[in-house]
C-alpha cells in the first residue's frame, strides 16, 4: 500500500497543495490542533499511509495550477500610507478571518488590497494568495439563496459552512434544506434574522457529541474570554478529564461555536460571540445544569483571586491589576450570581474580598460599596477572614464619603 508519512514530509505537501492547516484538517476530518501537532511530530501520525494516499488524491484534484500568484501592482500607490498600515495590520491579526474593502468604482480597492496582501504575505505562516472564483450561474443561484435563507447573517453562514469539509454552495443550501421547517415558526415577535441564526445553532450543536454539547452548554457561564485552564475548571466534571475537555474545545473551534484570540501579552483566550453564549446558556438553563455550573464558575475565580491577591503587595501590583482586568466580566457575573436566590453569598463575601483592592486602584468606590454592603448583610455573620478584610474595606470608603457623616448609623448597622 505504500509508505507511511513523516512530520516534515507532510508539511511540505500541504504546503505545496496551497492549503492551511485548517483546510486540510477538514480534508482529513481531524482538528487543526491536531494536524499541528502532527507537522511537529508532537504526535504520531494516525493512519499515515491513509494521509499520504488523501494527499496524493488532492494532488490529482487540483487540475489548474494553485495558488495563483499575486500579480505586480501597475502603478505605485500615492497617498494610501494610512490606509496601508490599517489594513495590512488587520491582515496580520491572527483573530481576524475575513477583510473586506468597500467604496466607490475605481476608487482603487483592488490595488490597494494587492499591495496591502504583498506587505503581509510575508509575515503569514501560508503566503497569500489570490483566489479566482469561477461563479456559474448554478453557483450564483446556489449563493444569493443561501443568503437569503440566513438573512445574510455572517455568523449564520459560518456556522453553516463550519462542519465537515468545506461544501459547494449548493452542498450547502441543500443542508439548509434538511433542517426541519428552516428558519422554523418560532415565535412571531421574535425578528425572522433572529430565528434563522437560531436554526443553525441548532443545527451545530445536534451535530456535536455528547461530551462536546455538555462543555458548550457549561462554556455559557463565562461573560468575556476565559481560557482553557478555567474552561476546564469550570466546564469538565473534575481535572482527571481535561483530555475529554481540551478535545471538545477543538471540536467547538472546528464548528466556529469558539473563537480563539491572543491578548496583547501574547496569552491564547477564547470566548463565545454573545449570540453563541446566549444560546449555550439557554440550553444549559433548559438542562438544569445552571447553579452548578455558576458554582464552579464562581469558586474557580475564588481561587484564582485568593492565590493571586499578594501580587497587590510587590512589584508584581499593575500585571495583577490588568489581569484582574481582563477577567473582570467574569467577576462581576460571579459576583452577581453571589447574591442571586440559588448563589452562595459567603463565596461571594471571598471573592470581593480577595479583589478589594482592585476597586480602590481603579477609582470604583461605589461599586465596592454596594458589592460589600449586599455581600455583608447576605453572607452568614460568623467571624471569618473575608469578612474582616470586607468590613475594613468598607470602612475606609465610608470614612472617605460625605454621605457617612451624614448617616453613620447606615454603615454601622451593615457591620
Amino acid at each position: 500500500m505504500g509508505a507511511g508519512l513523516s512530520a516534515v514530509e507532510l508539511r511540505a505537501r500541504r504546503l505545496g497543495l496551497g492549503m492551511s492547516q485548517r483546510q486540510l484538517a477538514a480534508e482529513l476530518g481531524v482538528t487543526p490542533t491536531t494536524l499541528a501537532r502532527w507537522e511537529r511530530a508532537e504526535r504520531a501520525i494516525s493512519n499515515s499511509v491513509l494521509v499520504r494516499l488523501a494527499l496524493d488524491h488532492l494532488g490529482d484534484q487540483a487540475a489548474a495550477p494553485w495558488p495563483v500568484p499575486l500579480p505586480a501592482p501597475a502603478a505605485e500607490l500615492i497617498g494610501r500610507d494610512r490606509e496601508m498600515a490599517s489594513l495590512t495590520a488587520l491582515l496580520t491579526e491572527p483573530t481576524v478571518r475575513l477583510v473586506t474593502l468597500t467604496g466607490a468604482g475605481g476608487a482603487g480597492k483592488t490595488a490597494l488590497a494587492l499591495a496591502a496582501l504583498s506587505k503581509a504575505a510575508g509575515q503569514r505562516a501560508d503566503g497569500a494568495c489570490l483566489v479566482e472564483l469561477a461563479l456559474t450561474s448554478a453557483h450564483a443561484h446556489a449563493v444569493a439563496e443561501i443568503c437569503v435563507r440566513l438573512d445574510g447573517l455572517p455568523l449564520a453562514l459560518e456556522l453553516a459552512a463550519a462542519h465537515g469539509r468545506p461544501p459547494s454552495p449548493a452542498d450547502l443550501l441543500a443542508r439548509l434544506d434538511a433542517l426541519p421547517d428552516f428558519p422554523g415558526p418560532g415565535n412571531r415577535d421574535v425578528p425572522q434574522q433572529h430565528r434563522s441564526l437560531r436554526a443553525v445553532l441548532d443545527w451545530s450543536y445536534d451535530l456535536l457529541d455528547p461530551v462536546a454539547q455538555a462543555v458548550f452548554m457549561r462554556l455559557g457561564v463565562f461573560a468575556g474570554g476565559f481560557d482553557k485552564g478555567a474552561a476546564v475548571a469550570v466546564a469538565g466534571p473534575g481535572p482527571e478529564h481535561a483530555a475529554s475537555v481540551d478535545r471538545a474545545i477543538d471540536v467547538l473551534t472546528d464548528a466556529s461555536l469558539i473563537v480563539c484570540y491572543q491578548t496583547p501579552g501574547g496569552a491564547e483566550r477564547l470566548r463565545l460571540l454573545e449570540p453563541v453564549r446566549s444560546y449555550a446558556r439557554e440550553r444549559l438553563v433548559a438542562a438544569g445544569g445552571l447553579d452548578q455550573a455558576a458554582g464552579r464558575h464562581a469558586a474557580w475565580l475564588v481561587r484564582w483571586t485568593e492565590a493571586g491577591a499578594a501580587k497587590f503587595e510587590n512589584e508584581l501590583q499593575l500585571t495583577w491589576l490588568d489581569e484582574l482586568e481582563a477577567e473582570i466580566a467574569n467577576l462581576r457575573a460571579a459576583l452577581a450570581w453571589s447574591l442571586s436566590e440559588a448563589g452562595d453569598a459567603d463565596l461571594g463575601l471571598r471573592l470581593a474580598a480577595a479583589m478589594r483592592r482592585y476597586w480602590d486602584m481603579r477609582g470604583l468606590p461605589s461599586e465596592a460599596r454596594d458589592l460589600l454592603g449586599a455581600l455583608l448583610a447576605a453572607s452568614s455573620p460568623e467571624p471569618a477572614p473575608a469578612r474582616l478584610y470586607a468590613l475594613i474595606e468598607l470602612g475606609g470608603l465610608a470614612i472617605s464619603n460625605e454621605a457617612y457623616w451624614r448617616r453613620p448609623e447606615a454603615y454601622l448597622a451593615i457591620a
